[in-house]
C-alpha cells in the first residue's frame, strides 16, 4: 500500500509504503532451505514493513520492519516466538540513500549500526542461551557453551572483496576476543591477515569454532588462550594454550585431568582399562609458524612445537588447504610413558608403564578425520602415521613385560605394531597387536604366543582364575605355562563381544591351596581315613595342589571363557574342572572328584562350582553325601561278604 504520510511539519510531502505478509506462507514452503526440523510448522504471524521517504530526490527517510508474535507447532506442542523489530533512518542526497542509524532488537539481544566517516560502528549485545532457545524451536541445535551475554563492538568496512574490522572487542563472563585490525577475505582460500587474541572457557571457544570444526577433543574443563597473527608475505603465527580449570574443591576421584570424548565427566569410578577421557585434551600448548608459498594454498611449517603432559614434539613439514586439508609432517618427539599412562588409563586399571625416550613420528593426510562424529568407512585411508616407541617395563595385573619397542603404523583409527618380542614374567613373548582407536578394540595376530611364563600368585588371581577360579587365591605359587593365540579380539566397551581361540599349556605348577579348595581337600582326606566327621579337624596347612603337564584348548565367546578337563592333583587325588567362567565373574563350572585315589579306581562325583570368580564354592556338601553313601555301601558289602564266608566255611566243615 502506497500512501501520503501525514501533513505534520516533520514529514510534509513524504510518501509511505506499507507492506504486510503472512510469515507462514513465506516460511513453510522453504522448510528444507531454512533447515526446519521435521514436524515444525508455523501457524500464524505477520511481517510488516513501513518505508517513509520524501517525494523528491532529497530529504529524510525512515524504515521500520517487524514481526508480530509468531505461533508454531513442534514436537513439544504449540509455541510462541517473540516479535523482532528493525528500525533505520537516513537521508536522500541526489536520490541516493545514506544510512544514519539502524537498530535491530530481539529477545536475545540488539544490534546498532552507525556510520563514522568511511567506516561503520557496529555494536550490540547477544544472549546465546536465549538465541538457542529461540532457534531450537525451529531446528535441532546443540546447546551453546557460551553461558553469559556477549557485548561486541567494532569499526567495519568493506574493501573490495575483504571485510576490514578494527578495534574489535567481544566480551562476556566466559570469553574475551580483541583485535586492533583484522582483514577477512570473502570467497577465497586465503587466510585472514592481522592479529586476533582470544581467551575464554573451552566450552565457549568450542561454540565459536563449531561452524568450521567440531572440537570434541578439547575438554570443557579447561581455559583456552589463543593468538593469531598474519601479515602479507610473512609467516603467520598461531599460538594455542589450554590450561585445566581449578578443581581443587572437587571430590576425589570424580574429576580427572582429562575429560571424556563426547561425554561429560563421570560421577562414578570408571571400571574399564582405557579411560573414557583418553583422547580429550585439557592441558596443551601449540606454537606454529606457517610460511605461505606461491600457490596461495600451500604453507611450509617453518617452526612448530607441541607440548602435552608427557610429550614434547618439534614439528616440521607442510600444510595444503586446496580441496580440503592435507598435512605432511614429522615430529621429533620426547616422551615419558609414566605421565602418558595417567592420561590414557583409568587409575584402577592396573597398568603401569615405565620408559622415556626420543623418537621421530611421521604423519600424512587429513587430520580432520578425527573431528568427525562417524568412523571412516574404510574405503580410503585419509590419515597415516608411524614411529617407534620403547619402554623399560610394562606391568598389568600380575604380568610384567621387560624392555622392548613397538614399531607402530597408524591408518585413520587403526594402530598396528610389527611383532613385539620381549620377556614376560621371565618367559618370552611374541605379540602382534592391533588397536582400533574408534571402537576401543584390541586384536592379536595369529601365532601370538607366550612361552614359559613363570607363575605368580598375582597372575593366578588375575588371569588363570578365568580358566580355574579354584586357584584364584592360591599361595606359594610356582611353575610355568605357555599360551598360544590363534584368534583374539577384545572389546573394552562390550565383554560379550570379546572373542578368542587359543591353547594353554601347563608345563608344571604347584601351590598351596586357598580358601576355595581347602574345604574340599579336607573332606577327601577325611574320606581317606574313613571318618568323614573328622573333616573339620584335618590339618590343611600341609596340602599342595599341582597341575601335571597338559594342553587345554580354550575359547572366549559371549563373555565366557570355556575349557574342558583342566587337571589338578591334590592329597593323592586327581581332580578336573570343565565349563565356563564369565568375564564379569560368574561361574558355570563343574568339578570331577574321584571317589578313590588315582591308583584305586576311576569312579568320580561331578560337583557344581558355585559363587563367583573371587569366591568359588565347590558343592562340598554334595561330596560329603556321595562319599558317605559310598562308604556305607562298602561297609554293608563287607558285612554281607563276611556272613556268606562264615556260612560257606561251616558247610565245608561237614564234608
Amino acid at each position: 500500500e502506497l500512501r501520503a504520510a501525514g501533513s505534520t511539519a516533520g514529514n510534509a510531502g513524504q510518501l509511505e509504503l506499507v507492506c504486510t505478509a503472512s510469515v507462514p506462507e513465506l516460511i513453510n514452503p522453504l522448510r528444507r532451505t531454512l533447515g526446519l526440523a521435521s514436524g515444525v510448522s508455523l501457524s500464524s504471524g505477520q511481517l510488516t514493513v513501513s518505508l517513509k521517504a520524501p517525494g523528491g530526490a532529497a530529504g529524510h527517510w525512515d524504515l521500520s520492519a517487524g514481526t508480530s508474535e509468531l505461533q508454531l507447532q513442534n514436537s513439544a506442542g504449540r509455541q510462541l516466538v517473540p516479535s523482532l523489530k528493525l528500525v533505520a533512518a537516513g537521508m536522500l542526497a541526489d536520490g541516493a540513500p545514506r544510512l544514519e542509524t539502524a537498530r535491530l532488537t530481539a529477545p536475545c539481544g540488539s544490534l546498532d549500526c552507525q556510520p563514522q566517516q568511511e567506516l561503520w560502528k557496529v555494536a550490540g549485545t547477544l544472549d546465546p542461551q536465549q538465541l538457542w532457545q529461540l532457534l531450537s524451536q525451529f531446528s535441532d541445535l546443540p546447546a551453546p557453551g557460551l553461558k553469559s551475554a556477549l557485548k561486541f563492538e567494532t569499526l567495519a568496512a568493506v574493501e573490495g572483496s575483504d571485510l576490514q574490522l578494527t578495534e574489535l572487542t567481544v566480551t562476556s563472563a566466559d570469553l574475551r576476543c580483541t583485535s586492533s585490525a583484522l582483514k577477512i577475505p570473502f570467497g577465497s582460500d586465503s587466510i585472514p591477515s592481522g592479529a586476533l587474541e582470544l581467551q575464554g572457557t573451552a566450552a565457549a571457544v568450542k561454540t565459536l569454532a563449531a561452524p568450521w570444526h567440531d572440537a570434541w577433543w578439547l575438554s570443557e574443563r579447561a581455559n583456552v588462550e589463543c593468538r593469531f597473527e598474519s601479515a602479507a608475505g610473512q609467516p603467520f603465527g598461531l599460538q594455542l594454550k589450554a590450561v585445566p580449570l581449578q578443581v581443587a574443591n572437587a571430590p576425589g576421584g570424580v574429576l580427572r585431568a582429562v575429560s571424556s570424548r563426547r561425554l561429560p565427566a563421570p560421577t562414578q569410578p570408571q571400571t574399564g582399562i582405557i579411560s573414557e577421557h583418553a583422547f580429550i585434551v585439557d592441558q596443551a600448548e601449540l606454537r606454529l609458524s606457517l610460511l605461505p608459498l606461491s600457490t596461495g594454498t600451500d604453507y611450509e611449517i617453518t617452526a612448530g612445537h607441541l607440548s602435552l603432559p608427557g610429550l614434547e614434539a618439534d614439528l616440521s613439514g607442510s600444510v595444503a588447504t586446496k580441496d580440503g586439508f592435507f598435512v605432511r609432517a614429522t615430529a621429533d618427539t620426547q616422551y615419558d610413558l609414566a605421565v602418558l599412562q595417567s592420561r590414557v588409563f583409568n587409575p584402577n586399571s592396573g597398568v603401569e608403564l615405565v620408559g622415556a625416550g626420543t623418537t621421530q613420528l611421521t604423519f600424512s593426510g587429513d587430520p580432520l578425520v578425527y573431528s568427525e562424529t562417524t568412523p571412516p568407512d574404510g574405503s580410503k585411508v585419509r590419515f597415516t602415521g608411524g614411529g617407534t616407541v620403547a619402554w623399560q617395563r610394562a606391568t598389568f595385573r600380575g604380568v610384567t613385560l621387560g624392555p622392548a619397542e613397538a614399531r607402530l603404523t597408524l591408518a585413520d583409527y587403526l594402530l598396528e605394531s610389527a611383532p613385539i618380542q620381549c620377556s614376560l614374567n621371565n618367559g618370552q613373548a611374541v605379540l602382534t597387536p592391533q588397536f582400533d582407536l574408534w571402537g576401543c578394540r584390541l586384536a592379536l595376530g595369529a601365532g601370538s604366543r607366550v612361552e614359559q611364563l613363570q607363575l605368580t600368585r598375582e597372575f593366578c588371581e588375575a588371569w588363570l582364575s578365568y580358566v580355574n577360579p579354584l586357584l584364584a587365591d592360591a599361595v606359594e605359587v610356582q611353575g610355568a605355562l605357555s599360551v598360544r593365540v590363534e584368534q583374539l579380539l577384545w572389546d573394552f566397551n562390550s565383554l560379550k563381544d570379546c572373542h578368542a581361540v587359543g591353547e594353554l599349556t601347563i608345563h608344571q605348577a604347584a601351590a598351596a591351596p586357598g580358601g576355595g579348595l581347602t574345604p574340599l581337600l579336607a573332606v577327601l582326606e577325611a574320606a581317606r581315613r574313613r571318618d568323614l566327621t573328622a573333616a573339620v579337624a584335618v590339618d590343611t596347612s600341609r596340602f599342595q595342589v599341582g597341575m601335571p603337564l597338559q594342553r587345554i584348548p580354550f575359547r572366549v565367546e559371549q563373555g565366557m571363557v570355556t575349557h574342558q578337563g583342566l587337571q589338578l592333583e591334590a592329597a593323592g587325588y586327581r581332580l578336573a574342572t570343565s565349563g565356563s567362567v564369565g568375564l564379569a565373574g560368574q561361574l558355570q563350572l563343574t568339578l570331577d572328584v574321584p571317589l578313590e585315589k588315582v591308583a584305586n579306581g576311576g569312579r568320580t562325583a561331578r560337583l557344581p562350582i558355585r559363587g563367583t570368580i573371587t569366591r568359588p564354592q565347590p558343592d562340598t556338601a554334595a561330596l560329603v553325601q556321595t562319599l558317605a553313601a559310598d562308604q556305607l555301601q562298602k561297609r554293608l558289602g563287607d558285612k554281607v561278604d563276611r556272613t556268606v564266608n562264615q556260612q560257606l566255611n561251616r558247610l565245608l566243615e561237614r564234608f
